[in-house]
């Protein structure tokens, strides 16, 4: 009997050699003509990495749950505790009501609240980029968040030119920078990282030796 594997399937609108790591651990991609989007097809067992690369949710069918539920725990009904003040720069942080292995950060901008989903495997890439940094020492923000980059293996993607790292791009393409600013939130949550603020001189201090969130999405390597 030949031997099977799990797989799943994503659309994206970006071509593959865009994304050198989803390239790399994708089994098939491809254009499709008909849904007009690249078409990916991965092994079940790198979910949490394409979870953590593409930084926003994959919605699986309820049958499709079903099919690959020993991948999936329980969802996690905790919420975390509410933090300051409701206002603006008001940052509140909990379990994602719905979605297992995010997190949901809420923050106030122009008096309103905005949404962002991180899940924990981005948060445990910036973690790893943080632990690296001297311990009670500021390191500049752009430099973390190169390093947090580097952690996803993001160096062949657009936020890099020249071969050094743009800050001022990846600061200014919000869909990435606002998942990077929702995954510090966390820790900064946590106690485990501080972000000082001073304008352009902002930085991330580490404050801690060890920190970890257990993902739901219990994969084997």
């Amino acid at each position: 009997m030949k031997k099977a594997e799990l797989c799943f399937k994503i659309e994206l609108d970006y071509q593959t050699k865009a994304f050198k790591p989803l390239a790399d651990m994708a089994l098939f991609r491809a254009y499709s003509t008909k849904q007009k989007e690249y078409v990916w097809i991965f092994p079940m067992n790198k979910v949490k990495h394409v979870l953590a690369l593409l930084g926003h949710p994959l919605n699986f069918s309820a049958e499709d749950i079903e099919v690959v539920k020993e991948f999936f725990n329980n969802i996690k009904k905790e919420q975390i505790k509410r933090g300051a003040i409701y206002g603006e720069g008001f940052v509140e942080v909990k379990f994602h009501p719905k979605l297992p292995n995010y997190f949901q950060v809420t923050t106030v901008r122009n008096r309103q609240p905005e949404n962002t989903n991180v899940s924990f495997e981005t948060v445990n890439a910036l973690w790893r980029a943080i632990k690296k940094q001297p311990k009670d020492k500021k390191v500049m923000t752009p430099t973390t968040a190169k390093n947090y980059c580097m952690e996803l293996g993001i160096i062949d993607f657009n936020v890099y030119e020249r071969g050094e790292f743009n800050w001022k791009y990846f600061f200014g393409t919000r869909k990435y920078y606002l998942v990077f600013y929702a995954a510090l939130k966390v820790l900064q949550h946590y106690g485990v990282a501080e972000h000082i603020r001073a304008a352009s001189k902002s930085g991330i201090v580490r404050k801690s030796d060890s920190w970890s969130v257990q993902t739901e999405l219990d994969t084997e390597e």
